[in-house]
């Protein structure tokens, strides 16, 4: 059987032991993440993504995410399809933040199937940020939540107003240190041959958090890229990608760990994996 890749994330949730005897202070839990997936479906993605494969890498950061869901950390996900124009069916445009409490999967699958290919002609990012500010309002309740929204673009700010790179820019930071600026942006930019992510880093890099520019639309690179978002936010302890041969792989877990996530990356559908303890 063809192998296929396993992510290993060690995550510290409590120590198992007292902290007198091994001198360990819990973390606090971080705050449940409230994302908005702002997805780029101007008409350029048509040439950038032929496949499609930024589809199922945001669908894999839906289940990856699901994955972590507890009641003290109820993960949310909304959805916007973004470009300069609204989608023949405007139910396409947005998908507000829904729970990714396994036990409600009817709306986690509602949200996965939103996630869809478009063609939405140019690329206007304001819009796109007015609407993640309009669904954390409307989403906004008592709990404590950290706002955070992934933009996947593979192009600069273009729209019939055909402003300069400057003028596009300041309206962008301008409207989000006003309205965002308790929000983590994460701008994951894909751009092969390097046309225009080493001009628009530097404007991203005034609001994001976090910039990557991501040199293959490949599913598994894109689907990494999310992983690594998310990974920053959710202070997990995360190593790297492990390619598993037909004969097994060892892991070693540390000691006092409470609990480990296995993610599989699966490059046939039918591949399946066993876990044995050291007991067998």
């Amino acid at each position: 059987m063809k192998s296929y890749k396993i992510l290993i994330l060690f995550l510290v949730v409590y120590c198992a032991c007292k902290q007198e005897k091994t001198g360990f202070v819990p973390q606090a839990i971080p705050k449940p993440l409230d994302i908005f997936l702002l997805l780029d479906q101007s008409g350029s993605m048509k040439q950038t993504d032929p496949q499609n494969n930024r589809i199922e890498a945001a669908r894999f950061l839906v289940d990856y995410l699901a994955s972590y869901w507890a009641k003290v950390q109820d993960h949310r996900v909304g959805l916007i399809n973004f470009g300069d124009s609204i989608p023949p069916n405007p139910e396409d445009e947005m998908v507000g933040l829904t729970s990714l409490d396994t036990a409600k999967r009817t709306k986690i699958d509602t949200l996965k199937q939103k996630i869809i290919s478009l063609d939405l002609r140019d690329t206007k990012f304001i819009e796109a940020f007015r609407k993640a500010k309009k669904g954390f309002l409307i989403a906004q309740d008592t709990i404590p939540r950290q706002k955070v929204i992934i933009l996947l673009t593979d192009g600069e700010p273009d729209d019939q107003r055909r402003l300069t790179r400057d003028a596009y820019f300041r309206e962008i930071t301008t409207y989000f240190n006003d309205s965002l600026s308790d929000c983590h942006l994460y701008v994951l930019a894909i751009d092969i041959n390097n046309r225009y992510w080493s001009s628009n880093e530097p404007y991203w890099r005034r609001i994001a958090r976090y910039t990557e520019r991501l040199v293959s639309v490949e599913e598994e690179r894109l689907k990494e890229a999310f992983w690594r978002v998310t990974s920053m936010e959710m202070e997990v302890v995360a190593e790297r990608w492990y390619r598993i041969p037909p004969e097994g792989l060892k892991v070693t877990l540390d000691p006092y760990l409470e609990g480990v996530t296995f993610t599989l990356h699966r490059e046939l559908p039918q591949a399946e994996i066993t876990i044995l303890d050291p007991n067998g």
